[in-house]
């Protein structure tokens, strides 16, 4: 997905993972209010408003915070905030369609994107109140890790993204955004690359439509 030169290059957990915070549009841990930050240009071209609502929504905030239409529509171009309510409801038709076990709900307060009732029992069987529209920093690093990595094997995550990547990497694959990639690296450790659903919320056709790290430091 990118000249052998660039691949070869160091990038260091934190680059990467800032970096892919911008995609998803999550704001830095120390500004919740702050604007959300637009990605570049190249991002924009390759994803669709419903996908940029619908990652924003995924990766959520802290506490299960719901995210209102000023700041969702901020992170897409030409845009307003009375235009997500439709964005909105073409992602739950869409949920609706395909019997996903999510949906998009809506308040005063803004969206949210929860389990369905009839799935709430597999949620509360996780560890914790795991909430399934919440990524961690540390999954955001290990899923930015895989995804300009990939395939990478467990030995690597861990290396870039410390004890944290193993717990990561189950985080991730219980949401489909990464998968076990059978084919690489057979006779070493596990090696992981990302999926048909990671693809699907940032809106890409494949992962060479990823912008080049460069790009999002811009």
């Amino acid at each position: 997905m990118s000249d052998p030169d660039e691949a070869a290059a160091p990038l260091s957990a934190n680059r990467l993972r800032a970096a892919f915070a911008r995609m998803f549009g999550k704001p830095g841990d120390d500004d919740d209010d702050a604007p959300i930050e637009s990605v570049s240009p190249a991002a924009l071209d390759a994803v669709t408003p419903e996908g940029v609502v619908e990652a924003l929504l995924f990766v959520g905030r802290p506490e299960g915070e719901a995210i209102d239409a000023e700041r969702l529509a901020s992170a897409i171009r030409d845009t307003t905030p009375d235009e997500i309510g439709p964005l909105v409801e073409q992602l739950n038709q869409t949920y609706e369609r395909d019997s996903t076990a999510w949906r998009i709900e809506g308040d005063d307060a803004g969206y949210r994107l929860v389990l369905v009732p009839e799935m709430e029992h597999v949620q509360e069987r996780m560890r914790g109140k795991v909430r399934a529209s919440q990524l961690s920093p540390q999954a955001l690093e290990a899923l930015s890790v895989i995804a300009y990595r990939q395939p990478i094997d467990s030995e690597g995550i861990e290396e870039l993204c410390g004890e944290s990547g193993r717990e990561s990497l189950r985080r991730l694959e219980k949401l489909g955004l990464v998968r076990r990639d059978e084919a690489a690296n057979p006779d070493g450790p596990k090696a992981y690359a990302t999926t048909d659903r990671f693809l699907r919320t940032l809106g890409l056709a494949s992962v060479d439509q990823l912008p080049r790290v460069a790009e999002l430091d811009d």
